[in-house]
């Protein structure tokens, strides 16, 4: 659980807040709250590329609007054992203890028998990465309420920006090959 309604009291219009949920099992939604994905793999113009954060400003408040307002919206989920493609260096262990991660055990080697190699004694727990988006109003009726789910799919909202393909630039590099 997450108290929001204590915010609400600080600020009379709208705030946002990212949460970032870790769990051993899979992707944490809310429980009292809708959570839905943000658009994702949507072409957007060139001119977009030097312009990311009001960009997305504007693709979340219109998927907030869209939502109906009451909803926490699902950025990224993904196991920090692997990602592909990452949004940041994978989370070294210091780091996900410092988070809270109470459950991931070190990979340890054990004995070696004479000519062999070391086996793992145990392996590493996952760690599952969510962070949700949650803008919210005095109206708000409830604090936020988590549940882990067994979904361990893994997401990313992302946009697709395509190069042009320079044609006479290409053609500078194109040597025939003569055949003899």
């Amino acid at each position: 659980m997450l108290p929001i309604r204590l915010g609400t009291l600080n600020s009379p219009g709208e705030q946002d807040l990212t949460v970032y949920l870790l769990s051993p099992q899979g992707r944490i939604e809310t429980s009292n709250y809708r959570t839905a994905a943000i658009p994702t793999d949507k072409e957007v113009p060139m001119l977009v590329r030097n312009q990311l954060a009001p960009f997305y400003r504007h693709v979340f408040r219109r998927a907030y609007e869209r939502e109906g307002k009451s909803v926490a919206l699902l950025e990224y989920a993904w196991n920090t054992n692997n990602c592909d493609p990452c949004a940041t260096e994978l989370p070294t262990s210091a780091e996900l203890t410092e988070a809270g991660v109470f459950w991931r055990q070190q990979v340890g080697f054990g004995g070696q028998t004479s000519g062999s190699m070391p086996q793992p004694e145990e392996q590493a727990k996952p760690v599952f990465l969510t962070r949700l988006h949650v803008r919210y109003t005095a109206t708000f009726p409830e604090d936020l309420q988590f549940k882990v789910t067994p979904n361990q799919s893994t997401f990313q909202g992302r946009s697709i920006l395509r190069h042009a393909y320079k044609v006479a630039e290409a053609a500078r590099r194109w040597r025939p090959i003569k055949l003899t």
